[in-house]
């Protein structure tokens, strides 16, 4: 054999500066690990260059148990030899793994320091242990007496901290049996305590494990000031609502650092169960408005959340009208959202306009916009309907860029809409914002055929009508290149081409191009 003609150097590097030992160990060659370790002339804890792993570290990370036993049986090995990428200890990757029988063999040495922190989260072993949920390893880890429980990592999280954000139940009661973990110990990141991240993830059985300590400060904020009470609402666990509501010890109004309570986050998000909850404790105040001027019902009025709408109405202690920073109201903001599969919120508009307390003619304070403008913005013909119906709507209101809600339908192409408004006969047609544009002149410039011709036939708008700048419908369509609505403007309605605006330039081109055209 090679070895017995001594002409081998049994510890030569191969280019990544790795030896024989360190292959055989990584692969579980036990003979072979066997042989060169008889030799007597193997550095046994040569590392390479690309990780720094030694040959018991590459043992340990694959579970090989006879060839670890055999590096340990040496007496010559350093089992606390970080590698440089991670700055892991075999213990730590052993415990990552889950080789509970290598953990064992390594913690009987007596010689490990099971407290020793890794180079990349600053954590041990029984955090890598705790993170994964292993019980046996938590537990083998806790019986050497050694460990530190409440060691921080980078983040200022204790292990107990991530046990109750990951919902490990057996491993948190492993945890508080020691009796030397701070319950609420906030972490540096967010400022949450264990209560905090098991509240908010919904982690029923450890939030009761938490209070049942008797030691938790069930209203503490975490950096964005909110409470466990806070975190669950918003989320909608309502099993954790509930224990932390019986506790009778949270304060159900507490604010977060912006000006939220756990109403207003439940009341946003359309969490039902949770809202009926917070209510039925009669200590909630259910107009209380944060930092943008929002009420909980404003909250659920712009997000639709019907039922939740409904059960705040018929507390009979919401001011329905009552206005945000922006100036816009629970109407407003429920007219002018909604989404394509959504055409508005229409069952909250109705409710709130039933109430008979609405100015449903409100204007916002930014864009002097009114429910309706939103509403014919977007397109949602129900709302806008709705509010029509009111009979208590200036239908040719204008808002701050003088546009009413016929120049917004008209803009954005939604024909149902621009027939209602004009159908009113209550909007002007030629209406002009501030820049001089009329409905016409927009919807010419977007393209949008059929509105035009709405406005055409219907409204009888004037074709020719000129901008500040001089631009006419048809000069629009051309520079925009809708030849469609140039060709339609042209040889259906008998646009002037000749309209120059304040440069010179007219549509003549364009209109010479169209009826060219027309002619083949």
């Amino acid at each position: 054999m090679l070895l017995d003609t001594g002409k081998v150097d049994v510890d030569l590097k191969d280019n990544s500066s790795r030896t024989p030992l360190s292959w055989a160990a990584e692969n579980g060659n036990e003979a072979v690990v066997k042989m060169l370790l008889d030799k007597g002339k193997v550095d046994v804890d040569s590392k390479d260059t690309k990780y720094g792993q030694t040959p018991l570290f590459r043992a340990v990370k694959n579970g090989h148990k006879a060839v670890v036993k055999m590096l340990l049986d040496t007496g010559k090995v350093d089992v606390d030899l970080k590698d440089t990428k991670y700055g892991q200890t075999p213990l730590f990757r052993a415990v990552k793994n889950g080789h509970k029988a290598v953990i064992k063999m390594l913690l009987d040495t007596g010689t490990v320091n099971v407290d020793l922190k890794d180079t990349k989260y600053g954590q041990t072993p029984l955090f890598r242990a705790v993170k994964n949920g292993h019980e046996a390893v938590v537990k083998m880890l806790l019986d050497t007496g050694k460990v530190d429980v409440d060691l921080e990592d980078e983040y200022g999280r204790t292990p107990l901290s991530w046990a109750a954000e990951n919902g490990h139940e057996a491993v948190v009661k492993m945890l508080l049996d020691t009796g030397k973990v701070d319950v609420d110990l906030k972490d540096n990141e967010y400022g949450q305590t264990p209560l905090s991240w098991a509240a908010r993830n919904g982690n029923e059985a450890v939030v009761k494990m938490l209070l049942d300590t008797g030691k938790v400060d069930v209203d503490l904020k975490g950096n964005s000031g909110q409470t466990p009470l806070s975190w669950a609402a918003a989320i909608g666990h309502e099993a954790v609502v509930k224990m932390l509501l019986d506790k009778g010890k949270v304060d159900v109004d507490l604010k977060d650092n912006s000006g939220r309570t756990p109403l207003s986050w439940a009341a946003r998000n359309g969490n039902e169960a949770v809202v009926k909850m917070l209510l039925d404790t009669g200590k909630v105040d259910v107009d209380l408005e944060d930092d943008e001027g929002r009420t909980p019902l404003l909250r659920a009025a712009e997000n639709g959340n019907e039922m939740v709408v409904k059960m705040l109405l018929d507390t009979g202690k919401i001011d329905v009208d009552l206005k945000d920073e922006y100036g816009g109201t629970p109407l407003s903001w429920a007219a002018q959202n909604g989404n394509e599969a959504v055409n508005g919120h229409e069952a909250v508009v109705k409710m709130l306009l039933d109430t008979g307390k609405v100015d449903a003619d409100s204007k916002d304070n930014e864009y002097g916009r009114t429910p309706l403008s939103w509403a014919a913005q977007n397109g949602y013909e129900a709302v806008v309907k709705m509010l029509l119906d009111t009979g208590k709507i200036d239908v040719g209101s204008k808002d701050n860029s003088g546009r009413t809600p016929l120049l917004w339908a008209a803009r954005y192409g939604h024909e149902a809409v621009v027939k209602m408004l004009l159908d009113t006969g209550q909007t002007s047609i030629d209406s002009r914002d501030k820049t001089g544009r009329t409905s016409l002149s927009l919807a010419a410039a977007k393209g949008h055929e059929a509105v035009v011709k709405i406005l055409l036939d219907i409204g009888k708008a004037d074709i020719n009508s000129s901008d500040s700048a001089g631009r006419t419908p048809l000069s629009w369509a051309a520079i925009k290149g809708h030849a469609n609505v140039v060709s339609s403007l042209v040889n259906d309605y008998n646009a002037d081409v000749n309209v120059s605006d304040q440069r010179g330039a007219s549509a003549s081109p364009h209109a010479a191009s169209s009826r060219t055209g027309n002619q083949h």
